[in-house]
Order: structure tokens, then C-alpha cells, then sequence
């Protein structure tokens, strides 16, 4: 089967209040600076929530408890992973045109493996998906990459983009 999609448009709403995998105070802890030392709080905790999102961006992950996904294309011929898994338990994946008219489910198919979802279909004229996906686990070493991240950024003052992809490489998500 010949895969396309085109026009993809992802929107992002968290459901619960949104505390971040990693603290200032472990971020602190890696910079080896006192806790006593308040006047970079505000530069850290901004920069925690940064790199946070620019590692899930760019790994199409979700690092926070909750959060509504929704998924939309133009066109979709194929399959695509879906962005942000895993699906939070028990929650169904609306699958609408782009007129949210609900689409019969005799005409996708919609696989859910631990961590990763998989959706196919033939929709010439667009289709949408919205569903809840929760966290990711969060290993030492996803918090880890995190806290180097912030580091790196507030240390180096370098792209928050190029050392969350350097401090994520090689890291897989569940």
C-alpha cells in the first residue's frame, strides 16, 4: 500500500494540572548550585518546562501525567503512528472526518501496543483523531537528559532544540 499523509495539524490540551518529571531542586542539584540561591528560579523552572516540551516535540512523547491529543489530516493513505502515546487506560480514540461526522469503524483500523498506537486507513478527504494519552515512564535517565538539558541551556545559553536532541539521543520511551 502506497503511504501518504498530507496537511498534518496537531493540537495539545493538558487535562490536569501539569507538574513537570523533573524539579528545580534536582536541577539545582545538577548545576551544583545552593538551594539558597533564588535569583535564577524563575530562568530554571521556565527552561525545566522548555526543554520538557522541546523533548516531546521532537520524540512525539508525552512527559506529563495527562494530556487531550488531537490529530488531523488533509489526506491520510496508509498508516501512521500515532503522536503522544501511550493512550491513557480506558480511554477510546474518537475518529471523525474533518466535520467531526464520527467515521464507522469498519473503516480504520486502530492497533494499540504498549507504548505505541498504530492507526490505518484511506481517507482522501482528511480525517481526525482525539484521545487522551498519559505519560510515558519516566526513567532515571529520561530525568536524567532532562536536567543535563537544562543545565546545558542555562550554563551554555545554547538552542534548546539542538541539546534536547543531543542529550535524547539513544533514549527510548514506553
Amino acid at each position: 500500500m502506497d503511504v501518504y499523509t498530507y496537511g498534518e495539524m496537531i493540537v495539545l490540551t493538558d487535562v490536569t494540572a501539569t507538574p513537570e518529571p523533573i524539579t528545580l531542586t534536582e536541577v539545582k542539584a545538577g548545576l551544583n548550585m545552593p538551594l539558597s540561591i533564588t535569583v535564577h528560579d524563575l530562568e530554571l523552572t521556565r527552561l525545566i518546562t522548555s526543554c520538557r516540551m522541546a523533548a516531546e516535540s521532537a520524540r512525539q512523547v508525552n512527559l506529563i501525567p495527562e494530556r487531550g491529543v488531537k490529530v488531523a489530516w488533509q489526506q491520510f493513505n496508509g498508516d501512521a503512528a500515532l503522536p503522544y502515546c501511550p493512550l491513557k487506560s480506558g480511554t477510546s480514540v474518537t475518529v471523525t472526518d474533518l466535520k467531526d461526522v464520527a467515521i464507522d469503524e469498519s473503516q480504520y483500523t486502530l492497533t494499540n501496543l504498549e507504548g505505541f498506537c498504530l492507526f490505518e486507513g484511506y481517507f482522501p478527504n482528511g480525517v481526525k483523531l482525539s484521545y487522551t494519552a498519559k505519560s510515558a515512564t519516566i526513567t532515571a535517565q529520561v530525568k536524567d537528559a532532562l536536567i543535563r538539558s537544562v543545565g546545558a541551556c542555562f550554563e551554555q545559553k545554547v538552542k534548546i532544540s539542538d541539546v534536547v536532541n543531543e542529550q535524547f539521543r539513544g533514549i527510548y520511551f514506553k
